[in-house]
């Protein structure tokens, strides 16, 4: 097992990772600035175990701006996986490690365990819904709200065992919150609808952080929460870890961990590209990454991932800078045929301004956050690092999306100038499985000055399940002014050909199918199908956002569309919209034109995934 470096006619081989980073960065040192070079640097079939991230940035090494790079392998696999040394105690059909601190001081902070080579999900309680909502003093921090209400029956279970790191997680519409359970006190009862609740409180200062930051129009009544990372709630197959005490406590599918590898992640990253021009990642596996940050912080989230206290000046929320591959600021970057498993970050995230990035022909599979982001959570286009030019995402197939994290859609891109999503294939994602654009507002900007969403494609993709967790979403959704409406009028941005279905339709105004958002205009939404959603089109009618200049033809539904979005006075017109009440068979039973645009939609990557 080696690393090949191969530069004009020459290859050199490496045993480890980091000897040949430090063989890369030399060979860059020895190009010239007139004219770039191109290498490739191969990793032999095997598993390579990081414990750095492999970073090439032409801030911390500018000769690196002279190399075009192609890093890529053969049944390669790179991680930060490292195995759990300490032996455990067993007790029934549980098995209790007590880690060491590191030489920091602290416990290792992980939030993903892998046995027998597959990751375990947390342990979690079944769901609940909230009794109550904020109130305005809560708001204003003149009451005290100690935490939130949970049934009898899950708080005396709760009880059992000790709390550790027990988290408490709330679904809030389209954004997400993360406590971390302080104390069950049983002394606070509540009575609703014949059913005894008792009060959960978090940590304090989580509680009035929340209470401070949560807007008016996103309350927590009758929002979904559980308890996750509980000791109590562990069954077969999941995990409970607390880094405060470093307890980790495993119950294995099996009923029994002898000879079984048991391994932690131990990195946030495992490929981190800046500033550079023309680089591919193409052929590798990737896997075992974790975010320790909802370990240590409580989480609000904004749409599409944005943590609140995470902005830069001028913008509102940013996400955290974690992936598999990670790329900032770059021009000309690929990944083609690459295989992501049990990611506990983004699969792929390109942030900052980039031109020329694509996505293609790769697999993403049980990704913790998004699978593919490109571009910042901003309107803010005149500051250049949130700029994204000519972004592609092309035949990849995506499985169990963002439940860990789950305001992240499947795939995320910012304002963008050139745009395609195409053929791609999504089976199950916790919240929109395409989001594109941002600002929610109307604009006045003409086209060219300014941009939010322009000449996007997004066509022949194939959606099953999505908005698993979290509201307000959609199969594709896009969001934001593109122009001044009063002076554009003609479509730049299409969407066509893509097929979509849910196994539950979920209630009215929860799940949409294709969803043209606050101030989205010049759209043409065309030859779609979508089963079984209750809210199959949506063309936002909101006085403060209307959308304008919406063409919403030739769509295949068995839901009816919403009576309030055909709208001539704003040239949003749906027209040709084919509905047939029933399912699958009988819409296409009614319009076999319907089955053949299910056919055409969806990926056929070469590569396939190992662990499922």
């Amino acid at each position: 097992m080696a690393i090949l470096l191969k530069q004009g006619g020459k290859t050199t081989a490496y045993k480890t990772v980091a000897a040949a980073h430090k063989g890369l960065l030399k060979l860059a040192d020895g190009l010239t600035a007139e004219k770039k070079e191109q290498a490739e640097l191969f990793f032999e079939a095997g598993r390579y175990s990081l414990d750095t991230p492999f970073t090439l940035s032409t801030k911390e090494h500018p000769a690196l701006a002279s190399l075009d790079l192609t890093v890529t392998g053969e049944q390669a696999e790179l991680s930060s996986l490292v195995p759990i040394q300490e032996t455990p105690q067993k007790s029934k059909d549980i098995f209790t490690y007590q880690l060491k601190k590191e030489k920091k001081g602290g416990y290792p902070v992980f939030r993903e365990l892998f046995v027998g080579g597959r990751s375990l999900p947390m342990s979690a309680s079944p769901l609940w819904k909230s009794i109550d909502t904020l109130s305005p003093d809560e708001r204003a921090g003149k009451t005290k709200r100690e935490g939130f209400y949970a049934p009898i029956e899950l708080a005396r279970k709760l009880a059992t065992a000790p709390l550790g790191g027990t988290e408490l997680m709330v679904y809030i519409l389209w954004i997400y919150a993360i406590f971390h359970v302080a104390e069950i006190d049983f002394d606070q009862k509540r009575e609703v609808d014949g059913k005894t609740y008792v009060l959960i409180k978090p940590k304090r200062e989580e509680m009035e952080q929340f209470c401070q930051i949560c807007p008016r129009h996103v309350n927590i009544g009758a929002s979904k929460l559980h308890f996750r990372n509980a000791p109590a709630f562990l069954t077969k197959g999941t995990f409970a870890y607390d880094h405060n005490s470093g307890v980790l406590s495993v119950k294995p599918k099996t009923g029994n961990l002898t000879g079984v590898p048991v391994e932690r992640p131990t990195l946030d990253r495992l490929i981190e590209i800046e500033g550079m021009e023309n680089v591919t990642v193409k052929g590798l596996r990737f896997t075992g990454t974790t975010s320790p940050y909802a370990s240590k912080n409580m989480v609000y989230t904004h749409q599409a991932g944005g943590i609140a206290g995470l902005g830069l000046e001028g913008d509102k929320s940013m996400r955290l800078p974690e992936a598999a591959v990670l790329a900032r600021d770059v021009r000309g970057f690929t990944v083609d045929s690459c295989l992501f498993e049990d990611i506990g970050t983004n699969g792929v995230q390109v942030s900052d301004k980039n031109v020329r990035v694509t996505v293609k022909n790769s697999v993403f599979d049980n990704i913790s956050m998004c699978a593919v982001t490109v571009g910042n959570c901003s309107w803010n286009w005149q500051f250049e690092r949130n700029r994204t030019y000519n972004a592609r995402v092309e035949n990849n197939y995506f499985r169990h999306i963002a439940y860990e994290h789950p305001a992240c859609p499947c795939i995320y891109i910012g304002q963008v100038d050139g745009l395609k999503i195409l053929r791609n294939a999504v089976d199950g994602c916790a919240y929109s499985a395409i989001s594109a654009g941002w600002n929610w507002m109307p604009v006045e900007w003409e086209i060219g000055e300014k941009v939010n969403i322009r000449d996007a494609e997004i066509a022949y993709n194939r959606f099953h399940n999505f908005m698993d967790l979290l509201h307000d979403g959609g199969a594709i959704y896009v969001v934001g002014s593109n122009a001044n409406r009063k002076t554009r009028s003609d479509f730049f941005n299409f969407m066509h050909h893509n097929y979509a279905t849910l196994d539950e339709a979920g209630p009215v105004g929860d799940k949409y199918g294709y969803y043209l958002d606050g101030a989205s205009s010049n759209w043409e939404m065309s030859d779609s199908v979508i089963v079984n959603c209750h809210t199959p089109i949506y063309s936002q009618p909101h006085p403060e956002a209307l959308s304008f200049h919406n063409l919403i033809h030739r769509i295949y539904s068995t839901k009816p569309h919403a009576h309030n979005i055909h709208a001539p006075a704003r040239d949003v017109i749906i027209k040709d919209f084919y509905l047939v009440e029933g399912d699958e068979a009988a819409l296409f039973t009614a319009h076999p034109e319907a089955r053949e645009i299910k056919k055409t939609a969806g990926a056929s990557p070469k590569i396939k995934p190992t662990r499922r």
